[in-house]
């Protein structure tokens, strides 16, 4: 059997002004950092064999503590990036509704139909980060997993493991910063542990906006 941690990055410069930031390259700030620190001491009780991250700064050095724990590189793939958010890129969430008030609407109210405008639609990343997470579990098979990545690619691969199609995202709840989900991967089908784990944040959580 195949165990996968996802790892969400911890709280970004994008999160904390309440910026849809993408493919926009947003770091962690100080509180990230110190969430990421807590998620690796988190992860280092499992037996994890490689390390995999989106090439996004906030998700690359939120599995940097994890990785030094563990005395293991980090392997990038783009296939793990959030959502290329096309013109909706770096602006804030009231921003994006006045500029895009129809698009921004579907996406609100059937997220499986969104699409960013110029950028990604939700189904595009459905089917990327399905494919990219497939591969890594069948070519790591019978080994323990931990990727950073996003939080639109955790939520949809959280539909594709429960057999719903892109259309049933609104229905999954966003995860939080630096939280972990694991699921565990019997070749064929990919079935879910547990999710959003961050009890060990110690009081620093970030609150999840409700307007994304």
């Amino acid at each position: 059997m195949t165990t996968i941690y996802l790892l969400r990055h911890g709280e970004s410069e994008a999160n904390l002004g309440d910026r849809f930031a993408g493919h926009t390259d947003a770091n962690l700030t100080e509180k990230g950092f110190k969430q990421a620190k807590l998620a690796g001491e988190y992860l280092n009780q499992y037996d994890i064999d490689v390390i995999y991250a989106s090439p996004l700064k906030r998700a690359y050095n939120t599995a940097k503590p994890i990785s030094e724990l563990k005395k293991l590189p980090i392997i990038t793939d783009e296939g793990l990036m959030e959502i290329n958010g096309g013109g909706w890129e770096n602006l804030s969430f009231s921003e994006i509704k006045a500029k895009f008030p129809d698009d921004y609407g579907l996406w609100m109210t059937d997220i499986g139909n969104a699409k960013c405008n110029d950028g990604e639609s939700l189904k595009e990343l459905y089917d990327r980060v399905v494919k990219t997470i497939t591969k890594i579990a069948t070519e790591n098979s019978g080994k323990t997993i931990c990727i950073a990545t996003h939080a639109t690619p955790i939520r949809v691969f959280e539909c594709f493991s429960q057999g719903k199609d892109v259309s049933f995202t609104n229905d999954i709840e966003w995860v939080p910063n630096a939280s972990v989900t694991a699921f565990s991967f019997d070749g064929e089908k990919f079935s879910q542990i547990f999710r959003a784990e961050n009890s060990y944040l110690q009081g620093i959580a970030t609150k999840l906006p409700t307007d994304i």
